[in-house]
């Protein structure tokens, strides 16, 4: 089950849907963020060096998947912090608005 979807009479448990796909939520962050690597490499020709920060998202990525970390508050803390450096890249990048 990709996308919870429930009825009326059977609504989907969203604890119990996160346990069972997390890895696989996970795994499409990680690819989307080497695919977003590759293509400033290849195409805009950006050095490695300046994707510091997508590099710790993968990295962080890769440590829940490798590690199989299933901590519920362990994810939340990981998912706020990453909305949290979005936010605040967003805020002091001039070149991203």
């Amino acid at each position: 089950m990709l996308f919870p979807t429930g009825f009326g009479s059977s609504d989907t448990d969203m604890d119990l849907y996160f346990e069972d796909q997390w890895s696989w939520l996970y795994s499409i962050g990680a690819m989307t963020v080497m695919v977003i690597i590759w293509h400033n490499i290849l195409i805009t020709n950006t050095p490695l060096a300046e994707h510091f920060q997508l590099l710790i998202l993968l990295l962080a990525y890769l440590v829940f998947l490798v590690f199989n970390i299933r901590n519920k508050a362990t994810h939340i803390v990981f998912l706020g912090l990453q909305l949290a450096g979005w936010i605040i890249y967003l805020v002091i990048e001039e070149s991203v608005l």
